[in-house]
């Protein structure tokens, strides 16, 4: 139907371009106008004809050039019979976007059918032998080759953002907000002839997922399957599942690129869904809530009277503009922000860096509802004028820990910042878990979270010293069962190490079990280590193992040990923890009264002031897919240093246990 719609179209195209040079050699302006005037509906006409042989994988038939010698109101005719045909009908109920620009087409036919018999076009010469020959039915030989011949090549060289009827279906179906990249996923299938293609996402992106597949399977000739296992991050890309389950490429939705497409076991598309926020909000309420010199920020938002450790939270609405002001003499140092979040706003946090550390030239003004600041107790809320938030400037840092992006944090890896350059910590997304990440391994610097959904910003707070005990306990428990089995408990007797290797997609790393592994035999030979493959791990599943096992290892991930390992009937150490128990790794120190470091402040006595903590203190590091980690109990210890030199070659294997000699060295 579309090849002879597109044949139809180019016939009038060609006959309104013939007309409209006759019409005005003769003279005849209004004739020409109802000419020129139909021609630009046909011109729209073709236009979106190739765009839809594009979509639909086809190409023009071989008729085309016969039908560049119709007549005008045969054309029209024809085109408006296509278009009302039965199986015309039978089709475009199937595809309801189709449907619309079908009809409107066919109405557009209809009118120019009634204008040419209004100018007697049926008087034209050999007009009843033109139109015996098109009036044959439709499925018969005169455009048995119309219809046939489909095309698998790829309109690479013309862009998909531009098919009406794929931009269509992604505003129809998809949220306008949510970057979903399904022009490049289409490019991506068409391209590489995908045949099945696995969709993988997180919980909160599920409710697209039906959406998606639908867009990808109406316009390429791929099939979708839906992976509907949990996802907690780019760890669980499931690229073996989607392997077995016969698929020649995953989009794996959500997650930056943990994993490189160069390693995944097929081909692999990373679709970070980049979420659209309200920058100028997020900008104005940083500079309406901090301070931008530092002893500001230190007397009003974290240390006056009253207000140490409150949160300043405030929903603002932006209106106006704003008139008048000076720039303000900036006397004391400049309060410095790190601005961090997760990979759907990464955008966001670029946009607004440049402007906090140069200041705006005009800003809006934003009233605030003073009702609510006092429901919210916001004592460490801090409002300035119109100029204030003009002229505002920050040092403004957006760190990164490769190899992740710039400003991206994972609940598992944060960047380690010095305490005596940063103020405090910016995150913008929702929840608490990421944010915590970056708190975990930054406990002396003050925390902010902006919520991009709900537009309020507020002070986090973690309990450091609670989480340490816990963890310090559990270390302690494991190194117990070592010791007792240097007191002679006989072999038979002594209970082993469960080494969990976790199978939810990419999680669990075998270099890390088999590192593991290595360093425990060395520490003591006699306890046993069990491998055990498990995708989630449970207290109920754990107590399935009976007095057996003394001490459990999970590689999946250390926030399960940090966030969960209490609930668990045995020590659940993560690979730092077990390295640590093992003599392998430095332990953290408990320096507790230091800023960031008490969950309730309201505990605090008035007279016990915080203080800064030694540059040299240790914290718990998050650093499990760091390149630069501290240690080989991480999967990708080394990687970014390996490749520079030759001494960085040495100095990972050091790391590792391995002694070289100096001959081999050079």
């Amino acid at each position: 139907m579309l090849r002879v719609d597109h044949s139809g179209e180019i016939a009038a195209n060609t006959i309104y371009e013939a007309q409209a040079d006759v019409f005005g050699y003769r003279g005849k302006p209004v004739e020409k106008a109802l000419i020129i005037e139909m021609w630009e509906n046909e011109k729209k006409h073709l236009s979106a004809a190739q765009s839809m042989l594009d979509e639909y994988n086809a190409r023009p038939s071989l008729l085309v050039p016969v039908c560049q010698l119709k007549h005008l109101d045969t054309i029209a005719k024809k085109l408006t019979e296509t278009y009302d045909g039965e199986k015309a009908a039978e089709l475009m109920e199937s595809i309801a976007l189709l449907k619309s620009v079908l009809i409107e087409f066919r109405d557009d036919e209809l009118e120019h059918l009634d204008t040419a018999v209004e100018h007697d076009s049926q008087q034209a010469p050999a007009h009843a032998l033109l139109s015996a020959v098109v009036d044959l039915p439709l499925d018969r030989s005169n455009l048995y080759l119309t219809y046939h011949f489909p095309s698998n090549a790829i309109p690479v060289s013309k862009p998909i953002s531009i098919y009406p009827l794929l931009n269509g279906a992604i505003a129809a179906l998809l949220p306008p907000n949510y970057n979903f990249e399904i022009h490049k996923t289409i490019f991506q299938i068409r391209k590489f002839d995908a045949e099945c293609v696995a969709l993988q996402m997180p919980e909160g992106l599920t409710m697209w997922a039906t959406a998606i597949a639908d867009i990808i399977e109406r316009f390429t000739t791929a099939t979708t399957v839906i992976m509907g296992d949990v996802t907690y991050g780019a760890c669980c890309v499931d690229d073996y599942t989607a392997m077995g389950l016969g698929c020649d490429m995953l989009v794996h939705y959500g997650h930056s690129c943990l994993v490189p497409v160069d390693q995944t076991m097929i081909r692999t598309l990373y679709v970070f869904v980049e979420i659209s926020v309200d920058a100028e909000h997020l900008l104005q309420t940083v500079r309406y809530n901090f301070p931008s010199t530092r002893d500001e920020f230190y007397n009003k938002v974290l240390t006056a009277p009253g207000e140490r450790n409150a949160p300043a939270a405030v929903a603002v609405e932006m209106t106006g503009g704003m008139t008048g002001g000076t720039e303000l003499e900036m006397e004391s140092p400049r309060t410095r922000i790190a601005l961090v979040g997760t990979i759907q706003f990464i955008a966001a946090i670029q946009s607004i860096r440049e402007r906090l550390t140069l200041g705006d030239t005009d800003a809006p003004t934003i009233p605030v509802d003073e009702k609510e600041i006092s429901e919210t107790q916001d004592k460490a809320l801090v409002r300035y004028d119109g100029d204030h938030l003009k002229h505002a400037r920050y040092e403004v840092t957006v760190p990164q820990i490769k190899p992740l992006s710039p400003g991206e944090i994972l609940g598992c890896t944060s960047p380690k910042l010095d305490h005596t350059k940063i103020d405090a910590i910016l995150y913008v997304g929702d929840g608490r878990f990421h944010l915590e990440s970056i708190m975990i391994a930054n406990p002396r610097i003050p925390a902010f979270r902006y919520d991009p959904y709900t537009k309020r910003l507020q002070r986090e707070l973690y309990d450091h010293p609670e989480m340490r005990r816990l963890r310090r306990a559990a270390i302690f428990e494991a190194s117990a069962s070592l010791e007792s089995s240097e007191e002679g408990v006989e072999q038979a007797a002594k209970p082993g190490w469960g080494l969990v290797l976790g199978t939810l997609g990419r999680q669990g790393s075998t270099k890390v079990l088999d590192y593991l592994g290595e360093v425990l035999s060395l520490r003591d030979a006699t306890v046993k280590h069990v491998p055990i493959l498990l995708s989630e791990l449970s207290p109920q599943k754990i107590s399935l193992f009976g007095d057996h096992l003394s001490v459990i290892v999970q590689t999946s991930c250390p926030r399960l040990s940090i966030d969960w390992g209490s609930a668990f009937p045995k020590p659940l150490l993560s690979p730092y923890e077990a390295a640590a128990t093992l003599g392998r790794a430095p332990m953290w120190s408990d320096k507790d009264n230091a800023l960031g470091m008490v969950r309730y402040p309201g505990t605090r006595p008035d007279n016990a002031p915080e203080e800064a903590a030694e540059k040299n203190v240790s914290d718990y590091p998050m650093d499990f897919y760091a390149n630069a980690s501290l240690g080989p109990w991480t999967p990708r210890h080394g990687l970014g240093v390996a490749k520079k030199s030759g001494r960085s070659n040495r100095a990972l294997l050091q790391s590792m246990g391995i002694r070289i000699r100096q001959s081999e060295a050079r």
